[in-house]
């Protein structure tokens, strides 16, 4: 599903929340994207969640301009139960 663009979604310095919940399981495909807000390889902006299904980790990841720090879920979310997401 896209959803069309909206400024709301933008980081800004007052701060950034995204959440949803996701349920499924692993299926060996490797690195997919979720949800994100169409990141730039370019000028390293946006932000992206990706979930790696051959581990069941979910990664954040946000540009800073120079790059896309990230971090990755200590817990494998595609298990078949249904987890909240939260990056900030």
């Amino acid at each position: 599903m896209i959803i069309p663009y909206n400024a709301g979604y933008d980081l800004n310095g007052a701060g950034f929340t995204a959440s949803f919940f996701i349920e499924g399981n692993q299926n060996g495909s490797g690195l997919e994207t979720v949800l994100e807000k169409s990141h730039g390889f370019v000028d390293s902006t946006g932000w992206a969640f990706q979930v790696n299904s051959v581990t069941g980790k979910m990664q954040f990841a946000v540009g800073d301009g120079t790059g896309f720090p990230e971090i990755f879920s200590s817990t494998n979310v595609l298990d078949g139960n249904f987890h909240h997401i939260l990056g900030t």
